[in-house]
C-alpha cells in the first residue's frame, strides 16, 4: 500500500524553522501523502514542533509512519497509520 504514495515532509513556517536552526526552538512539521497515479495529496501528519521539530524524512512501513527531524538522530513512530 505504501508504494501507492510518495511521502513528503515540509516546514510549515519558514521563520520558525530558522529559529529552530539558530536557537533550537520548536519548528512545526508537516507530512503530505501524494498519490503516485493522480498526484492528489493530503496532509497526513501535522505537529506544532513539540512532538517532532523540523521533520526531514517520512517513511511508511508495515502500517507505521516514521518521521525523522532534520537536526537530531532519532525517528518517531506512529502506529496504525492510514
Amino acid at each position: 500500500v505504501s508504494s501507492e504514495y510518495i511521502w513528503v515532509t515540509s516546514h510549515a513556517k519558514l521563520m520558525k524553522f530558522v529559529k529552530h536552526f539558530r536557537k533550537k526552538e520548536p519548528s512545526p512539521s508537516l507530512v503530505y501523502r501524494i498519490d503516485r497515479e493522480n498526484f492528489d495529496y493530503k496532509k497526513a501528519f501535522i505537529d506544532d514542533g513539540l512532538t517532532i521539530s523540523a521533520a526531514s524524512t517520512a517513511i511508511f512501513h508495515n502500517g507505521h509512519l516514521y518521521i525523522s527531524p532534520i537536526f537530531q538522530d532519532f525517528s518517531c513512530k506512529w502506529p496504525d497509520f492510514e
